[in-house]
């Protein structure tokens, strides 16, 4: 924890305590994506089957090729279920996983700063900030996605400026606008070095994504084996968000020390 708190880490240091972190905590990580992961899991699996259901007796010929005639194989209500199953996946993904996310992330400081990890306690304080969290989830992709679709590059700043929005809120209380302008704080004058970090870590974590799909992808082809997998991908994920608690604790540090320095000269 001291070198987190007295130097700015390379992204290969960060990954090295990260994985420190997830190998010390491999089972409190898992019985952490067990408990969250898997009634996400579950919803996501039974949405994705129906979805895949309703889809499979269109042609799916035209789907691939963006004819719009691939839409008159269904009823007005299929196409319904199907809109709305697509967004509760998404909701799943976009605003429930960031439960999970925040509930490692506390383990993972508490390992960090040498103190037992609590797995009950990890979940409670994920829980407790639970209405905020998913708030400022939702805010986030709603925004970012908003940004893409205006000639990308706004999307890609706020991709940045907000990274950090969920450790904000689980490390240091943040409100909902609270947590998106403490990680703006501590993105700004740093913006092209966050994100050449935030895209390394991303071509790790779909690496990861991609190997773990590659082994164990088969298990999708079964309504159980599709919640084992989800659950398995959690679990491999928790490495990643080991990594970006790091990643913010050791910028988080850097700011305050900036600051104070920066107050010894007013």
């Amino acid at each position: 924890m001291n070198e987190i708190n007295t130097k700015e880490l390379s992204i290969l240091e960060m990954f090295s305590i990260g994985w420190g972190i997830f190998r010390d905590n491999f089972f409190n990580f898992f019985k952490i994506t067990f408990i969250l992961g898997m009634p996400l899991s579950i919803l996501l699996a039974f949405a994705n089957r129906i979805l895949f259901k309703i889809m499979s007796n269109g042609n799916m010929a035209l789907l691939l090729t963006g004819n719009a005639q691939w839409f008159e194989n269904f009823s007005s209500e299929q196409l319904v279920t199907m809109f709305s199953l697509m967004i509760l996946s998404m909701f799943i993904q976009a605003v429930l996983y960031p439960l999970v996310t925040t509930a490692i992330a506390d383990a993972a400081r508490d390992s960090l700063s040498g103190r037992n990890v609590d797995v009950k306690k990890s979940v409670q304080n994920a829980l407790s900030k639970g209405a905020v969290i998913m708030i400022s989830a939702a805010i986030y992709w709603i925004g970012v996605a908003v940004g893409m679709m205006f000639f990308v590059i706004p999307g890609i700043i706020m991709l940045v400026w907000w990274y950090f929005f969920e450790y904000a809120v689980i490390f240091d209380d943040a409100d909902i606008i609270g947590s998106f302008k403490l990680s703006k704080r501590l993105v700004d004058g740093k913006w092209f070095k966050t994100a050449v970090y935030i895209l390394i870590i991303s071509i790790i974590n779909n690496m990861i994504t991609r190997t773990v799909s590659f082994f164990i992808g088969a298990l999708q082809l079964f309504f159980i084996g599709d919640i084992l997998f989800t659950i398995i991908l959690f679990f491999f994920y928790t490495f990643i968000v080991s990594v970006v608690t790091v990643f913010y604790l050791n910028r988080k540090a850097m700011y305050i020390k900036n600051e104070n320095k920066n107050n010894m000269y007013l």
